[in-house]
């Protein structure tokens, strides 16, 4: 098959205060992955964002 899978990075801080850390992160994994999708994200890690994930990780396998 020609079709290539999608790669999703996710970068996460707790605050806003962490927002130096985020650009960083993003940075490793753009230079890692060049053609990642980037999901990035500035919160508590709760139900919520659990859910989120949960989402786009099956939107990417709905993609196939």
């Amino acid at each position: 098959s020609s079709e290539r899978a999608t790669i999703i990075c996710y970068c996460r801080v707790s605050s806003s205060k962490q927002r130096d850390d985020l650009d960083r992160q993003i940075a490793h994994k753009q230079s890692l992955y060049p053609e990642a999708e980037i999901i990035k994200d500035i919160a508590l890690w709760n139900q919520l964002q659990k859910e989120r994930i949960a989402i786009l990780t099956g939107q990417a396998f709905a993609r196939k």
